[in-house]
């Protein structure tokens, strides 16, 4: 009786010892949705992730990936993101779906729980993202008031112009 009830909290351990709680990123930031957006593609390509184009312009989903968490039974998990910087909000959240080796060709969803490294990597790529934005909005060109004349420049064509007036209207003298 003793071998069945470890080997019950063994097999337990294993299915739920590698999920955690998870929760989509919505995190509304300072940038701009251009840099935000920009930033989240940087990111999850550095994160190995192949990004596609999704139905919004300033929203993308990357590939699905599949992940092992255990041996016996073998699971996996299927999962990828999506991705939505409008407005200056991030939000990303990750699909999840699962398997065992008793039902290899169906894949249910995972519901409130993902993969722990799931978790991770979407942690990385919240951090990441804001990194590479800080970045870039720092490196941005300001074009406000782009076409407008320099207050400066007006300033100086004035002065030498009425000097350029001056001089000629004393040489006719």
């Amino acid at each position: 009786m003793v071998a069945l009830g470890s080997a019950l909290a063994f097999s337990q351990a294993c299915t739920t010892a590698h999920m955690t709680t998870y929760a989509p990123v919505n995190d509304k930031t300072k940038y701009s949705e251009d840099v935000l957006f920009s930033a989240a593609e940087k990111a999850a390509e550095q994160l190995g992730f192949r990004v596609v184009a999704s139905e919004g312009s300033a929203t993308f989903d990357t590939r699905e990936k599949e992940v092992a968490t255990s041996s016996i039974p073998r699971l996996s998990y299927k999962y990828s993101f999506h991705v939505e910087a409008t407005h200056g909000e991030l939000v990303i959240q990750a699909s999840c779906s699962q398997n065992s080796t008793t039902s290899e060709t169906e894949f249910k969803d995972c519901g409130d729980d993902r993969p722990a490294r799931v978790v991770q990597l979407q942690s990385e790529l919240h951090e990441r993202t804001l990194e590479l934005a800080k970045t870039e909005q720092a490196n941005a060109p300001d074009f406000r008031g782009f076409g407008e004349p320099e207050p400066d420049a007006g300033k100086a064509s004035d002065v030498k112009s009425s000097k350029t007036k001056a001089k000629s209207s004393s040489k006719k003298k």
